[in-house]
């Protein structure tokens, strides 16, 4: 007897338009771009990998709470790690942190999209970042060794407390 009842309220409610769905929507990505705006501009931020790319441009699919780049102010951490192996971070993989030497944060106004180029001191030598973040939060990364070795990842931005990360021990 129940789920008459409330087949029928749900039917009563009043439904939007496809007008109104769309300046829903609009306005919820607006609000998501000024979000994710403040978080870059703010220099806390996380970006969580869903693949990583080696030298040879295959990709791979990665656990993004474990595959990471983390800014906090003038510290960063970036890491690697897989589920299946135990690594010298215990997470099958790698955990760097390092101090942030150079940090040069630039936003196309036109199409929105943001360009952020850091130097990161490490008790490894120095790392070149480079992020390509898109106005919802996608985004490339790529890291260039001292040695002049690279990676690539691709991902989404998040502020540190929308992210899940789980970090594992740090070099």
């Amino acid at each position: 007897m129940v789920f008459p009842a409330l087949a029928q309220e749900n039917s009563n409610t009043k439904k939007l338009s496809r007008k109104e769905k769309k300046e829903l929507r609009k306005k919820e990505k607006e609000a998501k771009i000024k979000r994710l705006s403040h978080t870059i501009e703010s220099k806390r931020f996380v970006f969580e990998a869903d693949q990583i790319m080696d030298r040879n441009a295959k990709t791979y699919p990665v656990i993004s709470n474990i595959n990471f780049v983390s800014i906090d102010s003038n510290i960063a951490v970036f890491q690697l790690g897989s589920a299946s192996m135990v690594g010298v971070n215990g997470l099958g993989g790698v955990t760097i942190e390092g101090k942030i030497v150079n940090f040069k944060l630039n936003k196309n106004e036109k199409n929105g999209y943001y360009y952020i180029v850091l130097k990161v001191s490490t008790k490894f030598g120095f790392y070149d970042m480079q992020l390509d973040i898109s106005p919802l939060g996608s985004t490339r990364v790529k890291i260039t060794t001292s040695n002049h070795r690279k990676i690539g990842y691709s991902g989404v931005i998040k502020s540190f407390k929308d992210s899940n990360i789980y970090q594992g021990m740090t070099y």
